[in-house]
C-alpha cells in the first residue's frame, strides 16, 4: 500500500506539518487528507508525484475560526483628484 505525504500549508505557503497517510490509491488519500483542511491547505504527494493541493473552504472555517476573508470595499469611494497643471520651467 503506497504511503502519501500531505503537507500542511500556512498562508504563506510555507509547510507547518506533514501527515503520512497509508492508503490504497489517490482517490482514498484524498478522503484521508480532508480533514487536516480546517486550517491549512494541503500538497498530497506520492512519492515524487504530487497528486493534488487542496484548497482550505474559508467559508466552513468562518463560524469557528473568524472571517478570514478581507473587508469588503467601501460604498464610499473618495473622490477623484483634480489634475494639476503643468509645472511652469
Amino acid at each position: 500500500m503506497p504511503t502519501y505525504r500531505a503537507y500542511l500549508l500556512d498562508r504563506g505557503d510555507n509547510t507547518v506539518g506533514v501527515q503520512l497517510l497509508s492508503c490504497p490509491d489517490d482517490d482514498a488519500a484524498i478522503a484521508t487528507a480532508k480533514p487536516f483542511l480546517d486550517l491549512h491547505d494541503i500538497v498530497l504527494w506520492d512519492g515524487e508525484r504530487m497528486v493534488v493541493r487542496l484548497k482550505r473552504d474559508c467559508e466552513w472555517n468562518d463560524a469557528a475560526y473568524g472571517s478570514l476573508r478581507p473587508p469588503p470595499a467601501s460604498h464610499h469611494q473618495p473622490p477623484p483628484r483634480e489634475p494639476r497643471p503643468p509645472a511652469r520651467r
